[in-house]
């Protein structure tokens, strides 16, 4: 929420990672968007170009600037979620895990913040994943947004990726991503979810998802599993392993989405 730097900087940073050994640590700049005369220098100066990875942007929803696609760099949400660690902040926080990779290709989504542990008159007061509002008592709760945000992090690990066809939007409202790890291993993440965002009046889907929808998937060749693993977290009911979904000879399977429901689907 400051100004981004210079390019100078960036390039200088850069050339010092790679000369400390540090050339696989990749640089994110203009944390809050492509402002500040960022776009013209990405267009102007390869160097710079060539020095960082990807730009971070605050709640994107499906905002865009078409030069960060253009020159081939990531779209990172480096700021996220904002909301109260209900059930209502946790749909906003589960439906923008899948929707930032939907909408814009974002690959990273951080959530401000991980843990509230702030005095009560501060604004904003309880916007985090868990809270501990004395930690020097020990006491802490594990809230609504831990459950979401497990649905992804407990089934994939840094290195796999997001496929695209593979990922999108369900057809009676909702979004689903896939994840692979290029070993023959599949996490499927769909969502329902309606809690709404601080921002972009709520950032909610397209179109609001029925009450009850059945989506059909097909594995792709090289994805051998003959049932997927199922975990399922709505209001009333946080990371619940259900009954496992069976895959035909041909790689076909279904599932019965509720309405206001996240669920993972992974191979065993």
């Amino acid at each position: 929420e400051k100004p981004w730097g210079s390019v100078d900087y960036t390039v200088q940073l850069r050339a010092a990672l790679d000369k400390a050994g540090f050339a696989g640590t990749q640089i994110i700049v203009a944390d809050g968007g492509p402002h500040g005369g960022l776009q013209a220098a990405m267009d102007s100066d390869a160097a710079f170009r060539s020095s960082f990875y990807g730009v971070g942007m605050h709640y994107p929803c499906d905002l865009q600037w078409k030069d960060v696609l253009d020159h081939g760099k990531r779209y990172w949400s480096s700021e996220e979620a904002s909301v109260p660690a209900d059930w209502g902040g946790a749909g906003c926080w589960g439906r923008m895990l899948n929707q930032n990779y939907v909408r814009i290709n974002t690959t990273a989504s951080i959530a401000w913040s991980l843990i509230w542990s702030a005095y009560t008159n501060l604004d904003c007061f309880g916007n985090g994943l868990l809270y501990a509002f004395q930690p020097w008592s020990g006491q802490f709760s594990v809230n609504s947004p831990v459950w979401t945000t497990a649905h992804t992090t407990q089934f994939v690990k840094p290195g796999w990726k997001y496929l695209r066809p593979g990922s999108g939007v369900l057809p009676q409202g909702g979004t689903y991503v896939t994840l692979v790890d290029g070993l023959g291993n599949l996490t499927l993440i769909l969502e329902t979810l309606v809690g709404k965002c601080m921002y972009h009046d709520g950032c909610y889907h397209d179109t609001h998802p029925a009450p009850q929808q059945q989506v059909d998937f097909s594995l792709a060749k090289g994805v051998l599993a003959q049932r997927l693993v199922a975990w399922l977290t709505n209001e009333t009911h946080h990371f619940v392993r259900l009954a496992d979904v069976p895959v035909d000879e041909e790689g076909r399977f279904h599932f019965v989405m509720p309405f206001g429901t996240l669920v993972t689907l992974t191979t065993p």
